[in-house]
């Protein structure tokens, strides 16, 4: 069973059409392929679709389910941020991500560039990267309230431009009193390679430390290639499933046109 559900297309960042994705998805032998275009947020709009491009987008892939029928399930999903607006289509899944602190009426990217997350570092915490990290993740305990979220994406991705000392003790309580707050919830926790295929990282999301947490919790695991371009569709999911086993886990979810079912890894 291959598969990705964390899929991008030009309707928000991505490179590629939906079709263009969904032919390379099936030139590799995929059985499903999960599309999720981001959510509008209207205070960052450069990046996600707009409501006119989200209905777009639904009818595109939609047609892409009817014509692959029979070959590779096709899901409609969506990527819901915390801070955005929810999409105006009915989707068969959602992944829930925090792209952004929130102060006050302002919002720091831990997502866009390295200089401006040191600039909104410098601006709203003093210069203090933990600091940061600690209102980022108490901002985890509302985001799985957002609609048909299941799949928590990207859970550490402000350590994306190397500015967290993940070895601090104080970031990984704050982390893990976030991931901790999640579990009992039936949520799934992606093992995210997204960071890698772009050249942003050499290892997934999350960290080692967190994937042995959400082990010793009980929790299920999903793997996500995060695919902005054909060519990180699956990227290194070798090396994710490796990582899971080291961490504890034997098998992953994966997704169906009939719903979420348990597969080796």
């Amino acid at each position: 069973m291959i598969g990705d559900f964390h899929v991008h297309t030009c309707y928000c960042d991505g490179e590629a059409t939906p079709r263009q994705m969904a032919e390379a998805a099936s030139a590799r032998g995929f059985t499903a392929l999960g599309f999720t275009g981001h959510a509008f947020t209207p205070f960052d709009p450069g990046y996600c679709m707009s409501p006119e491009a989200a209905a777009a987008y639904a009818a595109e892939v939609r047609a892409l389910v009817a014509e692959y029928a029979g070959r590779m399930d096709i899901l409609l999903g969506a990527e819901l941020d915390l801070f955005g607006e929810n999409v105006p289509f009915r989707p068969d899944y959602a992944v829930g991500s925090i792209h952004y602190v929130r102060v006050g009426e302002d919002y720091v990217s831990v997502d866009d560039t390295r200089p401006l997350l040191q600039e909104g570092i410098g601006r709203h915490f003093g210069g203090d990267p933990l600091a940061l990290a600690r209102a980022y993740f108490r901002q985890y305990e509302k985001l799985p309230d957002l609609p048909g979220v299941r799949i928590i994406g990207h859970f550490d991705l402000l350590t994306k431009f190397g500015l967290i000392d993940e070895e601090d003790p104080r970031y990984r309580a704050a982390a893990l009193e976030a991931l901790e707050g999640l579990a009992g919830r039936d949520l799934l926790l992606e093992i995210n390679t997204g960071a890698m295929s772009r050249g942003y990282r050499a290892v997934p999301y999350p960290a080692p430390f967190l994937l042995r947490r959400w082990h010793e919790l009980g929790e299920e695991i999903i793997l996500s290639g995060d695919a902005h371009s054909p060519q990180g569709l699956a990227c290194a999911f070798d090396e994710a499933a490796a990582l899971a086993r080291d961490c504890g886990f034997q098998d992953r979810a994966f997704l169906t046109r009939e719903g979420y079912v348990m597969t080796d890894l």
